[in-house]
């Protein structure tokens, strides 16, 4: 479900690493609603393998960083997820600040 509105490929994006990626600059809803969605989507899939998403949880419960980063472009200073809604949700649900990401800005 990627977000972003360009459609465009990778290969249009220049890549940069920022390892404290404020969550406030994700495109789409407060941390109520992200944390609701993140909530939902673990029921949701409940009788799926969800062991990546639990282990995230329970990381993130006892104080561990996110290991893997979120991927997003960043159009008109926000940025869009193309993988890790589920990292930014549950990073919103453990009240973390922010999370590591790869960010793509157009070229």
């Amino acid at each position: 479900m990627p977000d972003t509105p360009q459609g465009q490929p990778a290969t249009h994006y220049q890549w940069e690493f920022n390892p404290q990626t404020p969550l406030h600059l994700f495109y789409r809803g407060s941390r109520d609603e992200w944390t609701e969605w993140f909530d939902s989507e673990v029921w949701a899939h409940s009788l799926e393998d969800l062991s990546t998403w639990r282990d995230l949880e329970r990381d993130l419960m006892v104080g561990n960083p996110v290991r893997e980063p979120v991927v997003a472009v960043l159009i008109e200073g926000k940025l869009y997820i193309w993988d890790g809604h589920h990292r930014v949700g549950c990073s919103y649900k453990y009240d973390r600040l922010t999370v590591p990401c790869l960010i793509g800005t157009p070229l």
